[in-house]
């Protein structure tokens, strides 16, 4: 991931975690900072070898079934 992107993910996910101490634990907050955690984890996990190894195999423009 980019810079950019490392700091925006980091300021979203503090902001989640600063709404779920001001407002308690309900859904809404708690739900977006799970889906949100989720996000940042694929991001990382596309970067890695095995995903772009992943991506050759199955997804490539010309494969022939």
């Amino acid at each position: 991931m980019t810079k950019l992107k490392q700091f925006l993910w980091a300021v979203v996910l503090c902001y989640l975690a600063y709404a779920i101490y001001k407002e308690g634990l309900q859904w809404k907050p708690v739900v977006l900072m799970v889906l949100a955690i989720l996000a940042v984890l694929l991001e990382i996990w596309k970067a890695t070898p095995q995903y772009k190894k992943m991506r050759e195999r199955y997804f490539s423009q010309n494969r022939e079934d």
